[in-house]
């Protein structure tokens, strides 16, 4: 039983290195590139500037994934990034893939479920 629950957190450790470096890489992106970037997003419609929130978010996300505590936080906010990616890439004439975001966000619901808190508010546990 030890040995499967070894195994299993060292799967979901792989996970969530495997999309931490995506989305470190995603948001470098869009520092590195940044005039093409602001260029797709605003060929999409939003403003340029989102371009770097977006970077800032995935930079950020990539980061707080590998902090057990906050890596249901970093998922979750991720997981509404990747769906706003699905959907513009989806929506729009783009090059992109539409298969990336579905990856990405396979790969962060993993690490949504798996690091959700454990802990249950119950009435008796209420301080008097």
């Amino acid at each position: 039983m030890k040995a499967m629950r070894v195994v299993g957190l060292a799967l979901l450790w792989l996970v969530t290195v495997l999309a931490s470096l995506t989305f470190a890489k995603a948001g470098y992106g869009k520092f590195a590139d940044a005039a093409g970037w602001q260029h797709w997003f605003q060929r999409w419609g939003f403003t340029p500037w989102f371009a770097t929130v977006i970077g800032v978010i995935e930079l950020g996300g990539a980061a707080l994934l590998l902090v057990p505590r906050l890596a249901h936080f970093a998922a979750a906010v991720l997981m509404a990034v990747m769906l706003g990616a699905l959907y513009t890439v989806t929506t729009n004439e783009t090059d992109l893939s539409r298969v990336d975001p579905v990856i990405n966000m396979v790969l962060v619901g993993i690490v949504l479920v798996a690091r959700w808190p454990r802990r249950r508010w119950r009435p008796d546990s209420t301080p008097r």
